[in-house]
């Protein structure tokens, strides 16, 4: 698994405190690496060799958060450089990292699946030169802020599967508590992995979603909501419903 950190903190920024400016969030890393991890063997049906983090530093010196992360369980941290431009600061190096261990990893038949939290079209050729080493490359993005694309949309063209991930509350935050931290998203949507046993009928539908937004929205801050609480007859899709509970999780 493949993370590009700027392009997370930065979506993820967006979208919960309307700047990509990392400074304005909290993040617990060890559950956030918990939950990609556990969400990527589930989409991919086999354990995680790694997880590669791709981050920017002044002088590629690690910071505190760095220094969290790469003594993590089959974390590994690479580290390109911070330069300030213009007044701004940019990252240099992070991109040509995540490139080389696309392609040597694929190159090598190291992996038969890779997960690529990014948005950067220049990721766009390491990805295609993945697939012709047989490689299957799921492209995980953040939701949006806006109706617009976060992600190269020749990068999500170019990808095997695609899936965007709901921000839970609990692992990445803005650090102001504004409302907009308040999300209670659970990954996968709840609508698209909802069925009824036997034959639906509107009644039913619109009685069963209501309950779960009522329910939904009165445990906002709990870890998970049972199952037991739905109305009969509603079932819960594949990746949502697990040994009888939903889970809320990061991913």
């Amino acid at each position: 698994m493949l993370v590009d950190a700027g392009y997370l903190f930065g979506a993820a920024g967006t979208l919960l405190g309307g700047s990509p400016d990392r400074v304005a969030l909290q993040t617990d890393y060890s559950g956030l690496v918990g939950a990609l991890i556990a969400e990527a063997q589930e989409q991919a049906g086999m354990p995680v060799l790694r997880l590669l983090w791709y981050d920017g530093a002044f002088s590629s010196q690690p910071t505190p958060e760095h220094r969290t992360l790469r003594v993590l369980p089959d974390v590994k941290v690479r580290l390109g450089e911070l330069v300030k431009r213009g007044g701004r600061v940019q990252q240099k190096g992070v991109d040509s990292y995540l490139q080389r261990d696309l392609t040597a990893l694929s190159r090598n038949h190291a992996v038969a699946d890779v997960v690529l939290l990014g948005g950067d079209e220049d990721l766009r050729r390491a990805l295609e030169e993945a697939q012709d080493h047989g490689v299957r490359v799921h492209l995980w993005g953040v939701e949006a802020a806006a109706p617009e694309y976060n992600q190269s949309q020749s990068l999500i063209a170019e990808a095997d599967r695609r899936w965007v991930i709901p921000l839970a509350a609990g692992l990445i935050r803005s650090a102001s508590g504004s409302a907009r931290t308040s999300y209670p998203l659970i990954a996968k949507d709840f609508l698209a992995n909802l069925a009824w046993a036997g034959t639906p009928s509107a009644s039913s539908g619109r009685s069963t979603c209501r309950h779960f937004a009522i329910t939904w929205r009165s445990t906002a801050t709990q870890t998970c909501l049972s199952l037991t609480s739905l109305p009969p007859g509603a079932l819960l899709g594949t990746g949502f419903a697990i040994r009888g509970q939903c889970r809320r999780r990061a991913h």
